[in-house]
């Protein structure tokens, strides 16, 4: 499989840091025409003809789309190229790159949930995605680490992956879900009827996650 893996490291070095180097430049691109939309949810607002629903689902899909690409990209590169990725100063920097637009938009994709969470309050799918975002994030991490110091990548993801929804699951959700949710009721951050009686006092042998 080793021999078989090797014969595919057909592509220039050259032509696959072109291509990272376009892809970034892509990014560049996107975030200077849309630097207010992008940033609406570091400061509190949104942008023009959105709800908040819409501000952070949008931002939620963008980052999972971006992290899909820059994953495939890389992994296409690493395997492909004829001088190996690590081994190249250029290539190892554009992939290092890849992974930091990686980290900015699920920094962007976090901030749109936070406003909508300070908006209207926690319900279990902000809650798995807000999870979800801080995976991706971790993971990112992980892949960023693996470009300057080899190791096996792919187990540790899933092994995080792993700790992370068993972490999620044991901290019992829909307890503090409703807790949160009274406290930012109570000082005025959301109004309880956008919250609704079933996120802040469900009886005991109910949960939100049914």
């Amino acid at each position: 499989l080793r021999a078989e893996a090797e014969k595919l490291r057909l592509a220039p070095g050259g032509a696959l840091a072109l291509c990272l180097a376009l892809l970034l430049a892509l990014y560049v691109l996107f975030f200077s025409i849309q630097l207010n939309y992008l940033t609406g949810g570091f400061f509190g607002h949104l942008p023009d003809g959105f709800t908040a629903a819409e501000y952070a689902r949008r931002g939620f899909f963008e980052l999972c789309a971006v992290v899909v690409l820059n994953f495939s990209v890389l992994t296409a590169a690493a395997k492909t190229s004829r001088t190996p990725l690590r081994q190249s100063p250029v290539l190892k920097g554009l992939a290092a790159a890849l992974c930091l637009s990686n980290l900015l938009f699920a920094a962007v994709g976090a901030s749109k949930m936070f406003l909508y969470i300070r908006r209207f309050g926690f319900t279990p799918n902000r809650i798995v995605s807000g999870w979800f975002i801080l995976v991706l994030a971790v993971l990112t991490v992980l892949a960023l680490v693996s470009i300057f110091r080899p190791f096996a990548v792919v187990r540790a993801a899933a092994a995080v992956f792993c700790a992370m929804f068993l972490a999620l699951c044991l901290s019992q959700p829909d307890v503090w879900l409703r807790a949160a949710n009274r406290q930012l009721a109570a000082a005025g951050v959301v109004d309880r009827k956008d919250v609704g009686d079933w996120l802040l006092y469900m009886p005991e042998k109910s949960s939100a996650w049914d």
